[in-house]
């Protein structure tokens, strides 16, 4: 959330736009603008890293308006003598602001800027954190390093007295809330007097600090992701480069391998005219596009339909050509698309599988029957070794982080079974069914695997048995399918589940579409169910493709 108002906005801008203009610029680029008087409250897409204070907006609006505000690229210091040595946040770049009057009230600026820094790039200053010094106290050369904790001691921002290591991390608001993810060596930026002028990624030394005088900056971002320490780095140059120049710090890294290979080039990818008119859906001439490329900050080449785009070195956030059609799009103004017009026309039903479930689940309701919707992740002891099936044939997700969820059910019964464990303190007898979808093995599938429609029916009470859950399946195969010569085998794999003589596959057309059987003492054991159960399992697939 950015939070500013008409004013600072237009001063920024040099124009004076209405609160109405504000609403029209952020409905295009999809932000959301809240307006409260004077007010205007902005709500940024997570994807733009450097939208973080009214300073990129600003840009951002000043491109979207096409009068984009003219900003100098950061220029290389070398200057200054700034060296890093081997730690554990060893991803270390510098800034040095270069403010055109004293900072004043825009210090409550930075300071929103560096939160929203620490929280959203940084992940709370794990993996970046940036602090602000006053340049003009700071005595070079400086050397970013390990220190042992009792050789630290000084004055943390904030306080007036000097404070140990153990102090600073137990006594001070900073240091309870980032010592977790303090760096088992400490480190620390030490000048050349001696003098501690940070501990990071903690807190920095009051005498250092900015304050409403200050005019110079300088910034260090420090982390343990290369990645993170340098999107910190060029939304803090897109940001600041508003109000100030900026110019980028030379780093020696004692240890080559830690250098952070901060790039302020652009990068370029290649983007066909007709892959842009296919993905906007509209007819668009290239010089328009040319021109929206060069609003939106983009360098642009255009030579036998292939647009050359050059990326602004801030951009993180492009993945691929997509992205840049995206910015085409939001600049051009989703308002200024055509309409196409309808060619067919459809009026919206529910699929057969939905009605089929429908309808048995109203003739299961008439049976006296409750309806379950039962997990569809489950795990192997339920599915397999709890009924006295091989663990075989059956999608395992990856990475699971419990042992509770590893799979996808092959079965709807043994959900049901252990809803009925886990409310034997109910009423019985208990009538449960599940309509839903399991997942079967299918090597004709892409993915080896596909979903499959299932009924499930269980009766549980001290009177179960055979016979009744038999009768209502019948009730159900009759009015739905017209299926009246139901036959069971003998025969069953899931001889280890059921009570022998008391059990089979469902037969129709002498093809299974389903089992049968009255529970074995030894699974009610294992779901510590007390009362004798029955369960019935229809492949409704089974019968829809036959």
């Amino acid at each position: 959330m950015i939070n500013t108002t008409v004013s600072e906005m237009n001063k920024l801008l040099g124009r004076n736009l209405s609160k109405e203009e504000y609403s029209n610029l952020s409905f295009r680029y999809g932000l959301d603008l809240d307006i409260n008087g004077d007010t205007l409250n902005f709500e940024t897409t997570s994807d733009r890293a450097e939208l973080i204070s009214k300073y990129g907006l600003a840009r951002l609006l000043s491109q979207l308006s096409r009068r984009p505000i003219t900003i100098k690229d950061p220029k290389v210091n070398g200057k200054e003598s700034i060296s890093v040595e081997k730690n554990e946040r060893p991803f270390v770049n510098c800034l040095l602001v270069k403010l055109n009057r004293n900072l004043g009230a825009q210090i409550k600026d930075l300071v929103e800027i560096q939160s929203k820094v620490d929280l959203v790039i940084g992940r709370k200053r794990k993996m970046a954190a940036i602090g602000f010094f006053d340049y003009d106290k700071i005595k070079f050369p400086i050397v970013y390093k390990n220190e042992k904790n009792e050789n630290i001691k000084f004055t943390p921002l904030g306080y007036a007295n000097e404070k140990t290591y153990d102090e600073i991390i137990n006594d001070t608001d900073a240091g309870v809330e980032y010592s977790k993810i303090a760096p088992k060596k400490s480190i620390i930026w030490k000048l050349s007097d001696g003098d501690i002028m940070a501990l990071p990624p903690i807190i920095n030394a009051d005498k250092y600090s900015i304050n409403e005088g200050t005019k110079n900056i300088f910034i260090d971002i420090t982390g343990t992701s290369k990645k993170s320490v340098n999107s910190a780095t060029k939304s803090l140059i897109f940001n600041l480069s508003m109000i100030s120049d900026v110019e980028v710090l030379k780093v020696k890294y004692r240890t080559r391998d830690i250098d952070t290979g901060l790039s302020l080039s652009s990068t370029t990818m290649r983007l066909k005219h007709e892959d842009i008119e296919r993905f906007i859906g509209d007819k668009m001439d290239f010089a328009e596009i040319i021109k929206l490329l060069k609003h939106a900050d983009y360098g642009v080449k255009f030579e036998k339909g292939v647009y050359t785009v050059e990326i602004p070195f801030y951009r993180d956030d492009m993945i691929s050509q997509v992205d840049i059609i995206d910015d085409i799009l939001r600049f051009y103004g989703v308002s200024n698309l055509k309409p196409l017009p309808i060619k067919t026309y459809f009026t919206g039903e529910k699929l057969k599988e939905s009605k089929l479930s429908d309808f048995i689940s109203n003739i299961m309701a008439g049976a006296g029957y409750q309806e379950l919707d039962a997990n569809i992740l489950t795990n192997e002891v339920v599915q397999f070794d709890n009924i006295g099936l091989k663990r075989e044939d059956y999608a395992k997700l990856s990475e699971s982080r419990s042992a509770e969820i590893s799979m996808t059910r092959r079965l709807i019964f043994p959900e049901i079974l252990r809803f009925v464990s886990n409310n034997i303190n109910k009423k019985f007898p208990q009538k449960l069914f599940d309509v839903g979808y399991v997942v079967e093995f299918d090597p004709t599938s892409d993915t080896n695997f596909s979903n499959r429609l299932h009924l499930s029916i269980t009766y549980s009470g001290a009177d179960a048995n055979f016979s009744d859950v038999k009768a209502v399946m019948k009730i159900v195969l009759s009015n739905i399918f017209d299926i009246d010569d139901l036959k069971v085998s003998e025969n069953t794999k899931f001889e280890q589940t059921f009570i022998k003589g008391r059990c089979g596959d469902i037969l129709y057309n002498d093809k299974v579409i389903g089992v049968i059987g009255e529970i074995h003492p030894r699974v009610l054991n294992k779901f510590n169910i007390p009362f004798p159960t029955s369960v019935a399992e229809v492949f409704l697939d089974r019968i829809l493709e036959a």
